[in-house]
């Protein structure tokens, strides 16, 4: 069990901190963290354009961290289980990123425009 969880964390700070659109998703995930929504609602919450969403919103369920829920043309994401239990892995993400993850009522359309997007490894690495 906990080389499963151990290789999540992993996957986790690839998908939000080591690829590009990492911060889109972060957006999404504290988003949908606060409440489960569908596309439309994200899209409009985020000031996103809806094939956007929709293109990470299927990274991330690509990656086990956001589940579909609902009727097809009235379904919702919900955050999965596995990300629900390495929500402290994504709180660790957003500290070492330089964001504030203890921040209550976070207004998630501005927060990439709030911070710098940071560049975690550099190339003297």
């Amino acid at each position: 069990m906990g080389d499963i969880s151990r290789q999540f964390r992993h996957l986790m700070w690839y998908v939000f901190a080591g690829s590009s659109g990492g911060m889109e998703r972060i957006r999404i995930a504290g988003l949908l963290r606060d409440m489960p929504s569908g596309t439309r609602k994200i899209s409009e919450k985020l000031e996103m354009e809806p094939s956007a969403v929709l293109n990470h919103v299927n990274i991330l369920m690509d990656n086990g961290m956001v589940e579909l829920g609902g009727k097809k043309d009235d379904s919702m994401f919900f955050l999965s289980g596995a990300f629900e239990n390495e929500i402290s892995t994504f709180s660790e993400i957003l500290e070492r990123l330089g964001l504030n993850p203890k921040k209550k009522d976070i207004d998630w359309k501005d927060f990439e425009k709030s911070y710098d997007t940071p560049t975690i490894w550099s190339d003297s690495d």
